[in-house]
């Protein structure tokens, strides 16, 4: 069983806002639904190029 050391996750959250809060407090949480990964993706890709092993491809996949 891996140990998971520390925490490299966001956690949002904002005032008054439902279970379905989207991370967006501009925008309702119906149409932050619509954009979420657009805003979710980038942060994902940065992390996987971060953190990828010594060597690893991380361009091939970038389009």
């Amino acid at each position: 069983m891996p140990i998971l050391i520390g925490y490299a996750g966001d956690f949002e959250y904002g005032p008054h806002q439902p279970h379905c809060f989207t991370g967006n407090p501009d925008k309702d949480s119906l149409v932050g639904l619509f954009d979420v990964n657009q805003r979710i993706l980038p942060k994902a890709a940065g992390w996987m190029e971060k953190s990828a092993p010594k060597g690893a491809d991380t361009s091939s996949w970038k389009y």
